[in-house]
């Protein structure tokens, strides 16, 4: 049986097209940032949201979509503007086969609405709500279809004249009180992204019991938000996304274990409903001292793609955009001035939006595109035999200057560090059960340890940080 590690492409110049060029989508641009993207299939649009007041010196207020040729408005558009800024879409989200977006600011486009309104085709539509905390109105965070309702989260704690924590569920013509716990206060309430995943509601928040504890990932057990054991010791950047691809949750934002001892992962991690596992070290900065950050996520073609501000993903420079297929990153070779802030598919091509404004040597701003078709393989896969690694302990994990080797039983006579290429770098004869090794000289990346014993050879992966 092999398993398949990844190591870089030769040819270094990979990114998108052949000639390694992202586009920009037209001629003209917005003069702000792209905050969010959404594909709908079924009106055949690209819809667009983001702080922009203008494209094109044409007044958009935060709003407008792209058909194949051209970016138009919606309208009046969304969100409170200044000069040239608007509060506008931060994300759009179907319910019902309609769409609705979620903004900063009250709109003044065509009418007065509370954060969060439904394009009919034609118009916005207020959808008569107003959240408030403490009496004063209260901006959303988060929304997402789940079972027959739109799940809206944020810090308020009332929708019109009923009290809700944090969250609030829309069945299309109401709104009403949802994973309400009387175990919680009202002093603290932050919601941000949930989803369901194996029939359980999973939840990013900051939630202040009535003992004084805190919590900051939860599950909904039917009655509560029950705090996951083993995860999360504070609010660190928080989760920003959450996934379920291949069977397997996965949550991505801007967390890591030197900020918060307890994150699963750098900035990106998965749970199979027992287990996180780091995704081969997740992404980092190019500083450790820095949070990297996943801004969004999205599957296409079953590889998960990512987005955000980072310089690594695994073992291989990325340059704010990465792809996972499961078991190794692909990365791209052109770097983004600035961040990015979403991503989404549309007719084949892979759209990014954020607050760039060159990407590589091209002046590109706020939002681009590249052929998802014309994706060069940017890692080969060297098969290596898979050897029992069920006895092996690797710690830390991630290593930075020390990496612990021990076995559960038997002796270890030979320990041989391997790196992506199966290139063997470093032997080291021993005869006990436990060994510190020094790595501080190994470059950063992916490495795989073969712990030789008496009985059998021990195989596992470690990250130098």
């Amino acid at each position: 049986m092999k398993i398949f590690i990844s190591t870089l492409f030769l040819l270094m110049t990979f990114l998108c097209k052949a000639q390694t060029r992202w586009n920009s989508v037209s001629n003209s641009n917005f003069n702000d940032i792209v905050l969010a993207l959404h594909s709908d299939s079924i009106s055949d649009k690209l819809y667009i949201g983001g702080s922009f007041k203008f494209y094109d010196q044409q007044i958009y207020k935060g709003v407008a979509f792209w058909n194949g040729n051209d970016v138009l408005n919606l309208n009046c558009g969304l969100g409170g503007c200044s000069s040239n800024r608007c509060g506008g879409v931060i994300q759009f989200e179907k319910y019902k086969n309609e769409l609705y977006a979620l903004f900063r600011e009250d709109s003044i486009g065509c009418q007065q609405i509370n954060h969060l309104a439904k394009w009919d085709g034609v118009n916005w539509i207020s959808l008569n709500q107003a959240f408030y905390r403490q009496g004063s109105p209260m901006t959303l965070y988060f929304m997402t279809a789940l079972d027959s309702n739109l799940i809206v989260t944020g810090a308020f704690d009332s929708v019109l004249t009923k009290h809700v924590q944090g969250i609030t569920k829309y069945d299309g013509s109401d709104w009403d009180t949802v994973f309400s716990c009387p175990l919680f206060t009202d002093d603290y309430l932050l919601i941000h992204p949930l989803i369901k995943y194996n029939n359980i509601v999973y939840a990013q928040n900051y939630l202040l019991d009535t003992l004084g504890n805190r919590q900051f990932f939860s599950s909904w057990n039917g009655q509560c938000w029950e705090k996951m054991p083993g995860v999360f010791s504070n609010a660190s950047g928080g989760i920003r996304k959450m996934i379920v691809y291949k069977n397997e949750l996965y949550v991505a934002g801007a967390f890591d274990p030197n900020h918060d001892p307890m994150a699963p992962g750098k900035s990106i991690a998965r749970w199979n409903g027992t287990r996180w596992d780091d995704l081969n070290g997740g992404v980092v900065q190019s500083n450790p001292a820095y949070i990297a950050a996943i801004n969004d996520m999205a599957i296409y073609n079953d590889e998960l793609y990512v987005v955000g501000n980072f310089q690594r993903a695994g073992a291989l420079p990325a340059y704010d955009v990465a792809k996972w297929n499961g078991t190794s990153w692909c990365t791209l070779t052109a770097p983004f001035s600035n961040e990015i802030s979403c991503l989404a598919f549309y007719h084949d091509s892979l759209f990014v939006g954020g607050n760039f404004k060159t990407i590589g040597n091209d002046s590109i701003l706020y939002l681009a595109k590249c052929a998802v078709t014309a994706f060069d393989t940017c890692e080969i896969n060297i098969g290596i035999d898979e050897v029992d690694n069920s006895n092996l302990k690797l710690f830390p994990n991630p290593a930075t200057n020390k990496l612990v080797v021990e076995i559960n039983s038997g002796t270890m006579q030979k320990i041989s560090i391997y790196d992506l290429a199966g290139k063997l770098i470093k032997p080291i004869s021993c005869n006990t059960s436990k060994q510190e090794l020094d790595i501080a000289t190994l470059s950063p990346g992916l490495y795989f340890l073969d712990a030789i014993s008496d009985q059998r050879t021990f195989r596992k992966r470690f990250i130098k940080n």
